[in-house]
């Protein structure tokens, strides 16, 4: 395990259960809160899909068709849950090897070569920023040829009845089969988060493009409100609620879900040695 710890922000990081977050905590009025949460104890046994936050590489969410596409040319990939799409990436089911670490940061990599189509390593790393985490997705082609690629982050944030989430994208992507986007409206036409709101009562898997890198989560009854910011690639935001479960996730990622071709809305080109670098941060606001 990695913990990280400056007295304002604390986290622990789990390498062997694909570099996921376990917990993540902010210092409120001497108080530790929850900033990020995994569905049971941190302490417990998990794996990522039930931990605090984890890396979706080298695509985010699924992948329609299982297929990857640039231009001629496809890459097939196997389901890796339960579930008919392959979901998520690899990162988020492997063992990661710790290259650095201190108090207040730490680097992973992982170095796929096999069980996937095409090969290429990652580096996540985490730094803490007073009371602010930065977290950062590296890819690099490691293979002969042109790969399609994206990335994303995965984080749960507590869900309390005053709970509220405010951003600002281009358009929204109604569901369809298999949890697909299927076709789009403007955001403006929707009936939520273009000012601070609660959360909906029923289910939300609800993909959102033209991202402006901010989105906003309130958080009374815990005592500070959260932004999250996105580099400029990551241009899609995905949210996840249902009201039956204690958490929700905002997702930060560079393409729209199920759009697994190199294309305006979804992956890009690495080239033969070529990296793409993302960061996310997570800034806390104590109310004053």
């Amino acid at each position: 395990m990695i913990d990280l710890d400056n007295g304002l922000i604390r986290l622990r990081i789990d390498p062997e259960q694909g570099a996921c977050m376990r917990q993540l905590e902010t210092m409120i009025s001497g108080v530790w809160q929850p900033v990020c949460v995994p569905v049971a104890d941190p302490l417990s046994a998990m794996v990522a899909a039930d931990s605090a936050m984890f890396v979706m590489i080298p695509f985010a969410n699924r992948v329609r068709d299982n297929i990857l596409i640039d231009g001629t040319r496809i890459w097939p990939v196997e389901p890796n849950t339960d579930e008919p799409l392959a979901l998520h990436g690899v990162g988020w089911q492997r063992s990661w090897n710790i290259t650095r670490q201190s108090n207040e940061g730490c680097a992973l990599s992982l170095c796929v070569k096999d069980g996937f189509p095409y090969t290429f390593t990652a580096t996540f790393r985490v730094k803490l920023e007073t009371q602010s985490v930065r977290f950062s997705i590296e890819l690099e082609n490691t293979g002969d040829t042109d790969t399609p690629v994206g990335m994303g982050f995965h984080p749960y944030f507590p869900r309390r009845p005053s709970t509220t989430l405010a951003f600002d994208a281009r358009h929204y992507w109604h569901e369809g089969d298999n949890h697909l986007p299927m076709t789009s409206s403007s955001f403006a036409s929707f009936d939520h988060y273009q000012t601070d709101c609660t959360l909906p009562s029923g289910w939300q898997n609800t993909c959102f493009t033209g991202w402006n890198g901010l989105a906003r989560i309130t958080q009374p009854e815990l005592g500070y409100a959260l932004t999250i910011r996105g580099s400029t690639g990551l241009s899609a935001l995905m949210v996840y609620s249902s009201a039956e479960l204690k958490r929700f996730a905002v997702e930060p990622q560079s393409h729209l879900s199920g759009c697994t071709t190199v294309s305006r809305n979804g992956l890009r080109r690495l080239e033969s040695g070529e990296s793409a670098t993302e960061d996310m941060w997570l800034d806390v606001e104590p109310f004053t």
